[in-house]
């Protein structure tokens, strides 16, 4: 190879030093690195073709209708994010639970929302019993 820019520099080379500096060790590592390399996993004469060549099977090409179905079939990525992804049922379910309006409210208030319509409904009770039996008078006479 030919130096680009005139002569290659001369360069003294007296001390550890100037050593590192100027001398190229790149193959040096490079022949290091495949050797380590082939020390790990063995040497690639003695390995099997099936562990050094791998069979690609790529997807098969659909036409652009066929894509479009497929993603439209497929649900949205923001609504697949937000559903649980575990598989594990929640052991506290109860925490997770959302009350309803009445079940919110304040306790005492619902007994007394619940007298007063057992009020009413008995009011209602008497006034429809004592109007059918006013309508089974007036039939009779």
């Amino acid at each position: 190879m030919t130096a680009t820019g005139g002569k290659k520099r001369r360069v003294s080379k007296k001390n550890k030093k100037a050593w590192r500096k100027y001398v190229d060790m790149s193959d040096v590592d490079k022949f290091l690195d495949d050797t380590r390399l082939e020390e790990r996993l063995g040497s690639f004469a003695a390995r099997k073709n099936s562990d050094l060549f791998v069979v690609s099977t790529t997807r098969p090409v659909l036409s652009k209708k066929q894509r479009r179905e497929l993603l439209k079939s497929k649900e949205l990525r923001c609504f697949s994010i937000l559903k649980p992804h575990t598989t594990v049922p929640d052991p506290i379910s109860k925490r997770n639970r959302v009350k309803t309006r009445e079940e919110r409210r304040d306790s005492r208030l619902r007994t007394k929302e619940q007298r007063r319509n057992a009020q009413i409904l008995k009011k209602s009770a008497i006034q429809i019993s004592q109007e059918l039996q006013n309508n089974n008078n007036v039939k009779t006479k």
